[in-house]
């Protein structure tokens, strides 16, 4: 490889070292006269941008252009990456606040159908990545949330709903009675 890319890096204000925007392209060749490497800057550029300033270009060599496509490439696969991973650091928070705010009533879903799409797709996702469903236990089933109703502050429940804070919370007796009783199967006498 002839060319490196090298990113600028600069002082915040509390003296650490931060990326900077701006990549440096460094060109690498052998001096015979003085029998050492020598690094040249051939051009810099702003990373956001997506392509080479025109001056730049035209000093590159075909290989040298080459080189920074595959640059171009790896670095543009791996902004995407990091950008879907911050997605899946919010994929908690996004569904139990939408469940929230289904419970309470504070809107309707334009779409239901692509969300319950969007729900099956995310379930072959997350088996393909490895996680598997928890097995569902046995006997009748038991409508749990997955939440606590209490975690959500009462002036955020009252801003979602337009009600009473306390309006939404659900009585002991009330949770009791959606839970479907078994039946007893002692033996009698």
């Amino acid at each position: 490889m002839n060319m490196q890319f090298r990113t600028k890096t600069y002082k915040d204000k509390d003296g650490s070292q931060r990326t900077g925007q701006t990549i440096q392209l460094m060109r690498y060749s052998y001096d015979p006269v003085a029998k050492r490497g020598r690094q040249v800057m051939i051009g810099s550029f702003k990373v956001d941008e997506p392509r080479l300033p025109p001056e730049v270009e035209a000093i590159l060599t075909t290989q040298e252009k080459e080189e920074f496509s595959e640059w171009k490439k790896a670095r543009d696969r791996a902004v995407s990456h990091e950008k879907l991973a911050a997605v899946l650091d919010t994929l908690d928070y996004v569904m139990t606040r939408s469940c929230m705010a289904l419970d309470v009533g504070a809107g309707q879903i334009k779409d239901p159908e692509r969300i319950w799409a969007l729900l099956d797709g995310l379930e072959r996702s997350m088996q393909r990545a490895g996680h598997e469903r928890p097995p569902r236990p046995r006997g009748r089933p038991v409508y749990s949330t997955i939440y606590d109703l209490d975690s959500m502050a009462p002036e955020e429940a009252a801003a979602i709903a337009g009600t009473d804070p306390d309006s939404y919370k659900i009585s002991e007796g009330e949770r009791a009675g959606r839970i479907a009783a078994l039946p007893d199967f002692t033996p009698k006498g």
